[in-house]
């Protein structure tokens, strides 16, 4: 994707815009896909109305870098390559993240991306390596509630089975695998053992 600013697009001559807009609907890049109607293309491709600045913003997300290139021989303007975003000036990143917002498959693949960032993000967060200390601690806890002796033994039995099973690591993934993995077996001891070690 090639990404101009306004002022890149100044620049350049309307007989190499209209070259690229051709090429552009060569590719199978429809009108309504660039936000305008197939009468002003004809317009446009006739010479009476000029291939506008804004079109052409939209035009040139359809290019890669080196059609783009070879389209205008130009050198870089705004050529987005992995890696190089970093080095663009904020006017520069203003108007990548305006194409971005325009084009609903690179926003699906961002929000997917943000969201395996997030849940790895909680995973490292939440994740515990469960001492003797912690378990001790959390008896304590448990005998400080108003709960049966049998209540405070099954909660006891059914947290030491979950991490002795989960090596004494606990963490979301591992534990709602582990759950899971107990409601086949049996929903009951995964609803007890889901209570205890949320509580934990």
């Amino acid at each position: 994707m090639v990404v101009l600013s306004p002022d890149d697009v100044r620049g350049l001559p309307q007989d190499v815009r209209r070259k690229i807009l051709e090429y552009v609907l060569a590719k199978g890049v429809r009108p309504r896909d660039l936000g305008v109607s197939p009468n002003l293309i004809a317009m446009v491709k006739k010479g009476v109305r000029p291939v506008s600045d804004n079109l052409m913003l939209i035009i040139a997300k359809y290019l890669s870098p080196d059609e783009f290139r070879a389209l205008t021989g130009e050198p870089d303007m705004v050529i987005v390559r992995k890696g190089a975003i970093r080095e663009l000036a904020t006017p520069q990143k203003t108007y990548l993240v305006e194409a971005i917002l325009q084009d609903s498959e690179i926003l699906a693949m961002i929000r997917s991306r943000l969201k395996e960032i997030e849940e790895r993000d909680v995973e490292i967060a939440h994740t515990y390596v469960v001492t003797s200390r912690m378990l001790k601690r959390f008896e304590e806890v448990l005998k400080s509630r108003k709960i049966s002796r049998k209540t405070y033994q099954d909660h006891l039995r059914y947290l030491r089975r979950a991490l002795t099973d989960l090596n004494f690591v606990l963490s979301p993934s591992r534990l709602k695998t582990y759950i899971a993995g107990l409601m086949e077996v049996s929903p009951c001891i995964a609803a007890h053992t889901r209570m205890c070690c949320y509580a934990w």
